[in-house]
């Protein structure tokens, strides 16, 4: 099955659209839907019986082959009012799998014993990568008709002169502007759980902006931030001495030749342990409840916000996060926390688009994580 594009996104043009763009669009979708769902159907029913039976995996399972069988069971979209039905039914099955990716992080959590590392990894990767194609399609539908419905007529609307976006797709987004809402909310997330936090800096190409997906950039953001910030406030309180606690430097640079924006989070919370490094895009593996220290500052042990299982649910990653016991960070559909599932799949959403993740760790001092991204030129 093949990725979804930007390109692919984008190609029915700004909002609001035609009345024969949005039935277009609706046609696409519910042709193309039906197929990726009937893919993730045939994955599970591949899985052993005994994994398959987990009540955690069986309910996604459930999910999607009712969705499978609502949307394949759809009559063509001929009008405007058949769209208004469409997207009430895909409205009401993004929302009913919301919680897919915590909830199949808990399922195979208990089901370590009955499957490799390997064999956990290769479901994961490409369950993930299809739920992505998924809600994609469905969320950028839903948003085409919100955003058409919104700016005026079908027929005769006026785009708003000031709007970005095109559906999900934001074609002027600014990461530095993502950077400062992301280190507010993790900000006060840290001074929660921990009584301080450090200060976030962010230079580089401050003003750079390109046309890409905000919320996958902020799921990834949020999952980084709190792992550099938990790092930093955990090697200032083991520190007996009075220095003052290191700022947490985010820096933003564009490429020259091509829309690829790189983001570097650095922070100097005391480096990942060279026998752990090599583990931490690993699913399932934690530093939580002794796997590794507590001041890994890249370790996979920070949750997805419930709403968008990557940036899929609401369609906006972060925010809705509370805090637990043991990291200060807990979605509130339940703990992805501690189950090691976070930093693997911010790597998976950056790699959607031709991106990348990579962790380089000095040790004794801090962890660097940088960030590519590979859009499109901002319009």
């Amino acid at each position: 099955m093949f990725a979804v594009t930007l390109s692919d996104l984008t190609r029915f043009g700004k909002p609001p659209l035609s009345e024969e763009a949005i039935i277009a669009s609706a046609e696409a979708t519910r042709e193309e839907l039906p197929h990726r769902l009937a893919r993730r159907v045939l994955a599970h029913r591949s899985l052993p019986f005994i994994v398959g039976r987990n009540p955690y995996i069986a309910q996604v399972y459930n999910l999607y082959e009712s969705s499978f069988q609502t949307l394949s069971a759809f009559p063509p979209i001929k009008t405007i009012e058949d769209n208004d039905k469409f997207t009430r039914t895909l409205d009401e099955l993004v929302e009913d799998h919301s919680d897919n990716v915590p909830v199949l992080a808990k399922g195979f959590s208990e089901c370590k014993p009955y499957l490799s590392e390997d064999e956990i990894s290769n479901f994961f990767d490409r369950a993930v990568r299809n739920r992505i194609g998924i809600r994609l399609i469905a969320e950028q539908h839903l948003a085409y008709s919100f955003l058409t419905a919104r700016q005026g007529k079908l027929s005769g609307g006026r785009q708003a002169k000031d709007s970005s976006q095109v559906g999900i797709v934001d074609i002027r987004c600014k990461p530095a502007k993502i950077v400062r809402s992301c280190g507010y909310h993790v900000e006060t997330l840290c001074e929660g759980a921990y009584g301080v936090a450090p200060d976030l800096k962010i230079d580089g190409d401050v003003d750079a902006e390109f046309s890409y997906i905000p919320s996958h950039i902020e799921y990834i953001l949020n999952e980084l931030l709190k792992n550099a910030f938990r790092a930093t406030a955990d090697a200032y309180m083991q520190d007996a001495s009075d220095k003052e606690i290191p700022p947490v430097t985010v820096t933003i640079a564009k490429s020259k030749s091509s829309p690829t924006i790189t983001i570097r989070v650095r922070d100097a919370g005391g480096g990942i342990p060279p026998d752990i490094l090599p583990k931490v895009n690993a699913y399932a593996f934690t530093t939580v409840n002794g796997q590794g220290s507590s001041q890994d500052s890249g370790v996979p042990d920070a949750e997805p916000d419930h709403r968008d299982d990557g940036p899929y649910g609401a369609q906006n990653a972060g925010g809705g996060v509370g805090l637990d016991d043991v990291s200060g960070l807990q979605s509130t559909s339940g703990h992805l926390a501690g189950l090691g599932f976070g930093l693997p799949l911010s790597k998976l959403h950056c790699e959607y688009f031709g991106g990348s993740l990579e962790l380089v760790s000095l040790y004794g001092h801090g962890t660097d994580a940088f960030l590519v991204l590979k859009g499109e030129e901002a319009a």
